[in-house]
């Protein structure tokens, strides 16, 4: 218990350490498209609609445009990431299983435009960011062991999109930095904490490592309602859905907090109603995405390494 609880604050030490660093506000090149006139205002346009009135469709004419744009100027580096980005939001506001095909060719898309921005730039901290957070995206809809390979790879993308020292605002309370540690948090509550993926995949879960960065996500960018819905399910996993513990009972009343917040977005309504499915059903915090429930027993993991 004493070993776990030193571990825990250590990581709290490196997290804190981490967030009071200042970061430099990485800035978008618009000169390869600023003969564009017309594009660039309809694309500054959308980006500063009212979120709680875009339907999907909205996001996907976002994602046409930037097609567009890149198609006519592949020079532009910034619209890679930001057809990526656009991509995942679109993608992410599919709820239903039976839409997860077209979400996944959005992703597809999306990882594609990554993979050409990283070849012009290969330090770019977006360009990593959402190349990582595409692989990612797809194997929850392709299911987490599917994509166990490609987990080493995610987790460096990610972690360096973290020590790049840059941050960049997609939205007023959306940050780069304040993603990727969501994306992080994710990260090691998904992947099993289990000697053999360590061993054949050189990664591992870690749920201590989940709830830090999870706390971190919230804290740069605010309560919305994956932020908290994710720290809540992080803290449940870690306590078995057991309310007799400290972090048990946080984990249940952001949970409430989720259930009840505001929820301008689609994706953000996804999570708001999945609060109420969790709480509702515990067991299902381990293994929880957006997309669907993931694998979590062990076993699969021994019968992927024979």
């Amino acid at each position: 218990m004493l070993i776990n609880t030193l571990r825990y604050l250590s990581l709290c030490l490196i997290f804190a350490t981490a967030s009071a660093q200042e970061y430099k506000m990485y800035k978008v090149d618009w000169k390869p498209v600023e003969s564009m006139k017309a594009e660039m205002e309809q694309l500054k346009a959308q980006q500063k609609a009212d979120r709680e009135s875009l339907t999907v469709e909205d996001l996907g004419k976002v994602v046409e445009l930037l097609d567009r744009m890149i198609e006519k100027h592949p020079e532009w580096v910034d619209g890679y990431w930001q057809f990526a980005a656009a991509s995942f939001e679109q993608a992410s506001s599919y709820n239903d299983e039976k839409d997860h095909p077209k979400a996944r060719a959005i992703l597809v898309k999306g990882q594609l435009a990554t993979e050409k921005c990283l070849k012009m730039e290969p330090k770019n901290p977006l360009c990593k960011f959402f190349k990582g957070s595409m692989i990612a995206k797809i194997a929850s809809i392709d299911g987490i062991f599917s994509a166990l390979r490609e987990a080493e790879n995610v987790e460096k993308l990610w972690l360096e999109a973290a020590n790049s020292g840059y941050d960049y605002k997609f939205q007023p309370n959306i940050s780069m930095q304040g993603s990727v540690r969501y994306a992080l948090g994710l990260f090691y509550r998904l992947v099993p904490d289990f000697y053999l993926v360590e061993l054949f995949f050189n990664v591992r879960g870690n749920i201590e490592k989940s709830i830090v960065y999870h706390r971190g996500s919230v804290k740069v960018d605010g309560e919305n309602s994956c932020n908290m819905l994710m720290l809540s399910v992080a803290m449940i996993c870690k306590e078995e859905g057991s309310k007799e513990t400290k972090v048990g009972q946080e984990g249940f009343a952001w949970l409430d907090k989720t259930a009840t917040n505001k929820a301008p977005t689609p994706p953000l309504k996804i999570c708001k109603s999945d609060a109420v499915k969790i709480k509702a059903d515990p067991t299902m915090s381990c293994g929880y995405t957006m997309a669907k429930q993931q694998e979590t027993d062990p076993d699969k993991v021994k019968e992927m390494s024979h």
